[in-house]
């Protein structure tokens, strides 16, 4: 498996080997949709949609309802606007997926990859880390079984490393 680090490599171990939704309350999606289409804010939003623009007035934000798993106050009004354009935004907040962690570009995150292979695994798992021929190299281990990948950097080599061993082994 030769994957190149960034999202694409984060999403994978996010879901399949850190065990994570990146998929949030669909109200939350909806008031990140709606911000992705908003130009003006105020008393009336404007937003625009394929070049065409629209206006939604709204209400003062504390008759509004606060947005699940949202602390920022201005979500309410997204989430309003939303529910206004219904449909038009629906296949957006289907896509809408929340950002992983940078586990294969930043040591700290992939880190807690490993920390997750300690904690998932058998007391006697070991794991193997180290600078070779101008890669590096991450090997896992578990009694009578071994994974390893190679990577352009630590980061790298942790994920593919985690990655191999969560498609041969199904213990999660």
């Amino acid at each position: 498996m030769q994957i190149p680090a960034g999202k694409e490599l984060d999403v994978l171990v996010a879901e399949k080997f850190m065990g994570l939704s990146l998929i949030p309350h669909p109200d939350y999606a909806k008031a990140k949709v709606v911000w992705k289409h908003v130009s003006v804010t105020g008393r009336v939003f404007e937003l625009y949609f394929g070049g065409a623009r629209m206006e939604v007035p709204v209400p003062p934000g504390e008759e509004l309802m606060p947005v699940e798993g949202s602390s920022y106050f201005n979500d309410r009004y997204a989430l309003y606007i939303a529910e206004q354009l219904g449909d038009r935004i629906a296949e957006e907040v289907a896509a809408y997926r929340l950002d992983p962690r940078p586990y294969s570009t930043d040591l700290v995150a992939a880190w807690e990859v490993l920390e997750q292979w300690k904690l998932n695994t058998s007391t006697f798992a070991d794991l193997g880390l180290w600078r070779q021929n101008g890669y590096w190299r991450c090997e896992l281990f578990v009694p009578s079984m071994q994974w390893t990948a190679w990577g352009d950097t630590a980061p790298h080599a942790i994920c593919l490393a985690a990655l191999t061993a969560i498609e041969e082994v199904r213990w999660w």
